[in-house]
């Protein structure tokens, strides 16, 4: 009774918000009016279960992991290839309750903004389903569930971007996400394809604790097949987790979507498909093991040449001599970029346990759990930082920063939402994600990882200086003729909004100087997903 009692909790992680996706789309006409508040309770049920399943998970310190369906510890005879295989650990667990509950709050945001709008409930039925893939994905235990629960947060993506569009932006946008994310999705089809031949299973945790299933001859004759499949995960990943130049293609598509859906694409489901690269390398080819095929390595200098590009980039938008074409839009997704680089950079390096040795395990759990830290920071930083960006878009008419020059003075509350949110996504204290970054290149310099720690250091120089060109642009800078709104001043800047936005901002302040709250939970459970 107990394990069919787990089956259904774990499981409707994923049903729950599916299912209410479904209803919400079909009786939509009567919807119209509280469609949000449903999709918001949905999500509050899904925290409520992740809690449950964390206080089940405490209850078994031996393992402190949870199988549904069924326990591959129990042996690898199970049968079906193709069967639902569902794992969550102490790490997942709380990972997933911290992300679904900044989508609670993305679901209160778009329950005001969407309230009596007839094409509401269709936008809330999109985010539900979603939400859904990304529960999938945290908790798939092998290769072919997380593959379906990637084809269902793929083709979300291209309706979210698609959705309410005018046609020369679904032109641009719509047309170049469907072309690349279906190019995604059949390079993870074509990698499942691969291991199931080679392997002769997808479970992750089957392949992990048997060293046997490849041996040090049969890796050698299928060199090129192994590196083909490493090349097609990165690859695929890639696209959803906006890597170096596979990137090229998101802020164009997404620069003119709703927030909800920019938080959703570059800060939550970015950071779950750079897990699951790790997810899927670290079981398929545990570093220990495969000595000559070095793709941590590799991977941690994608990383880096992708947190260049995005600091890069933001110089050159705050910068450009056409300064009315400057795009804040821009600069925040890049400023995602730059974080989903360096947490690829950390934990990649993690994955060196094999040169490192057993001395550094310790150091090697800190790389990896401040760059899970970071991740989460990114989601929480994008949901505050993209919706006080859509609030000051919606006052002023437009995204440009010369358009929002002075905005401080009319929308004092919003604007420090924003500088809070860049801040903490730069590493400045005190905030979570000055924390988590002061850490990381902390313990890199510990590893005598020195090179990779001046790199992250000089990104973060080239990314204040582009920050505070930025803030000069918002607090000091004048508003021009056609920019200014009357005096302005906190009165008007009042909403729900602005208050759910200043506790989030406070918070990233408290965390930052008690980031025990949070991170101690991740850090002790790190090691679940280490080689």
């Amino acid at each position: 009774m107990a394990g069919i009692s787990l089956n259904f909790m774990m499981i409707f992680l994923v049903i729950l918000p599916f299912t209410m996706a479904i209803i919400i789309f079909g009786f939509r006409k009567w919807l119209k009016n509280f469609a949000g508040e449903i999709g918001a309770a949905t999500i509050i049920a899904v925290v409520a279960l992740i809690a449950a399943l964390n206080y089940i998970l405490k209850t078994n310190p031996s393992t402190n992991i949870l199988y549904g369906i069924y326990n591959t510890s129990q042996g690898t005879d199970y049968g079906p290839p193709l069967g639902v295989q569902l794992r969550i650990d102490g790490f997942t667990s709380w990972f997933l309750l911290i992300i679904n509950i900044v989508i609670v709050f993305i679901f209160i945001y778009e329950s005001i903004k969407q309230r009596g709008k007839p094409e509401g409930p269709i936008h809330i039925s999109l985010l539900l389903f979603i939400t859904a893939g990304i529960n999938g994905v945290m908790i798939a235990n092998d290769f072919f569930t997380l593959f379906l629960s990637w084809v269902i947060i793929g083709v979300t993506i291209i309706s979210l971007i698609t959705f309410r569009r005018r046609a020369i932006d679904i032109k641009e946008g719509g047309v170049r996400s469907y072309i690349l994310i279906g190019l995604s999705i059949s390079f993870l089809l074509l990698a499942v394809i691969l291991c199931y031949g080679i392997f002769g299973t997808l479970n992750f945790d089957v392949i992990k604790n048997n060293d046997t299933i490849l041996s040090s001859s049969r890796i050698q004759n299928l060199t090129l097949v192994l590196y083909t499949i490493i090349a097609l995960v990165i690859v695929g990943f890639g696209l959803f987790a906006n890597i170096f130049l596979l990137n090229l293609w998101m802020p164009k598509a997404i620069e003119h979507s709703h927030a909800s859906t920019q938080v959703f694409t570059t800060g939550i489901t970015s950071s779950i498909a750079l897990l699951s690269i790790f997810k899927v390398l670290f079981s398929f080819f545990n570093p220990e093991s495969f000595v000559g095929i070095a793709y941590p390595q590799v991977l941690a200098v994608i990383g880096i040449l992708t947190a260049f590009e995005g600091a890069l980039l933001i110089i050159y938008q705050v910068t450009r001599k056409d300064e009315d074409k400057a795009s804040l839009t821009k600069i925040i997704i890049y400023s995602a970029i730059v974080n989903i680089g360096i947490a690829l950079t950390g934990i990649s390096l993690g994955g060196f346990t094999v040169e490192v040795g057993s001395k550094g395990i310790f150091n090697l759990s800190d790389i990896i759990g401040y760059s899970a830290l970071q991740l989460i920071n990114l989601a929480i930083t994008m949901f505050l930082t993209l919706t006080a960006k859509e609030r000051l878009v919606s006052k002023r008419g437009s995204e440009k920063l010369f358009a929002l020059r002075g905005s401080a003075k009319d929308f004092p509350l919003t604007v420090f939402m924003l500088i809070i949110g860049l801040s903490s996504t730069i590493g400045l204290l005190p905030t979570f994600g000055g924390v988590n970054i002061y850490m990381l290149v902390f313990s890199l310099i510990q590893l005598n990882f020195i090179g990779y720690a001046i790199f992250i250091v000089l990104i973060l120089v080239l990314l204040l200086i582009g920050y505070l060109i930025v803030f000069k642009f918002l607090i000091f800078d004048k508003p021009t003729k056609e920019t200014s709104f009357g005096s302005g001043g906190i009165s008007q800047d009042l909403s729900l909004h602005t208050f759910l936005g200043l506790l989030i901002a406070l918070g990233l302040i408290v965390l930052g100087i008690v980031p025990s709250i949070i991170s101690n939970s991740i850090l002790e459970n790190i090691n679940l997903m280490l080689p």
